[in-house]
């Protein structure tokens, strides 16, 4: 994972570091800017909360698929979100599920083929922007 600042029109390195599985996919979107978390998806199926600043652990990991995290998404975070942070992956299992970090280990909902023998990439996932009864 490499981090990189913005200094005068230059990038430079802040954080370059490797983890034990590669990256699939991730998203700023259930992080607010002051706490700068990084979710990611990876080969192994593990989806993780980063904090930028200290890389070393994340802030919260658990393994959510099976096989690969193709896709993910978040909401609730970057000030124009409304309600919890949450984070949606989808995954090679076929499954769908949305994670809320202050809930550690188990998903707040989860759409799983029946069959997970025949099932089918679940390749993107994508949260709405639906927050208000009015039209």
């Amino acid at each position: 994972m490499q981090v990189y600042a913005l200094n005068h029109g230059k990038l430079d390195i802040m954080v370059d570091t490797e983890k034990q599985h590669g990256f699939k996919c991730g998203t700023f979107g259930a992080s607010s800017l002051e706490e700068r978390h990084f979710a990611t998806g990876d080969w192994d199926g593990r989806m993780a909360l980063w904090n930028l600043e200290h890389v070393d652990l994340p802030v919260f990991s658990v393994k959510a698929h099976t096989g690969m995290i193709n896709s993910i998404d978040g909401c609730g975070g970057l000030g124009i979100g409304f309600g919890a942070p949450e984070i949606v992956t989808g995954g090679r299992d076929g499954a769908v599920k949305v994670w809320d970090p202050r809930q550690k280990n188990d998903p707040v909902a989860s759409l799983e083929p029946k069959n997970e023998e025949i099932a089918r990439d679940c390749w993107t996932v994508c949260f709405g922007n639906r927050w208000s009864m009015e039209i």
